[in-house]
């Protein structure tokens, strides 16, 4: 093999790499639209999954520059990543991300419905504990009160008492 030939099969290597790389973006784009389907986000979540996501593709699209070129941008390598995110897109990407999240959909809704069944439960065990705390706080200061009036008038007798006494 001549050195043309290396450096040919080295191209190769490069763009279907660039094309596998476009594909591996669209599929890990299409992992956040289906936790979006299934559990809905805040528009700021979305935002901010959203920049995540661009700045860590500009990242790995930066880094197979750097490795392949010295950080030269080549307009093939570019064409062949949009080329694999065109084409995942277009060929699996839509009936993946629907039934998937159909699939997972169908088994988040049990698991909420128990979880909010469980989380009610807890709250009635909390209030019904809080209302029994509240109520022996309430006796217990009732009680105290009680006490106290019973000590303070057995006070204002003696103190009643002395006073008679004085007067006389």
């Amino acid at each position: 093999m001549s050195g043309i030939d290396i450096s040919i099969y080295n191209e190769l290597y490069i763009l279907s790499e660039a094309l596998l790389t476009g594909a591996a973006f669209t599929v890990s784009y299409d992992v956040l639209r289906i936790a979006r389907r299934v559990v809905r986000h805040n528009i700021v979540f979305i935002s901010i999954e959203d920049i995540v996501f661009w700045v860590a593709c500009g990242l790995i699209t930066f880094k197979m520059f750097y490795d392949y070129n010295g950080g030269t941008v080549r307009v093939h390598i570019m064409c062949a990543l949009l080329l694999g995110i065109v084409l995942y897109h277009v060929s699996l990407s839509g009936i993946l991300v629907r039934y998937i999240s159909l699939l997972l959909t169908e088994i988040v809704k049990p698991v909420l419905k128990v979880l909010k069944f469980l989380s009610n439960k807890v709250k009635i065990v909390l209030s019904e504990k809080n209302r029994t705390e509240m109520k022996n706080k309430s006796e217990n200061n009732i009680q105290d009160d009680l006490s106290k009036n019973k000590d303070a008038g057995k006070d204002e007798k003696k103190n009643y008492g002395k006073k008679k006494s004085k007067i006389k």
